[in-house]
């Protein structure tokens, strides 16, 4: 694996000012990578295609709700998607 390290990314904030962390479901046995992740905020790390896959694990969690977010397991922790 290999880093570009960067003064600035040019990107906004994520994630979108209409996210609410009321209308999500997190199931118990997920502990987030960041439990404040509901605020916009600036965007610290941007992993590339070919490295993402290595941090994924076996934990994964579809709710099959379309209005719920799928829950992934890292090396960090648990993220969502969708």
């Amino acid at each position: 694996m290999w880093f570009v390290v960067v003064d600035e990314l040019d990107c906004k904030e994520y994630p979108e000012p209409n996210l609410r962390l009321d209308d999500i479901s997190i199931p118990r046995v997920v502990t987030l990578v960041d439990p404040h992740f509901d605020p916009p905020k600036p965007v610290d790390v941007v992993f590339g295609a070919t490295s993402f896959g290595g941090l994924l694990e076996q934990g994964h969690v579809d709710t099959n709700d379309p209005d719920q977010p799928i829950w992934q397991e890292t090396v960090f922790g648990w993220i969502a998607a969708g």
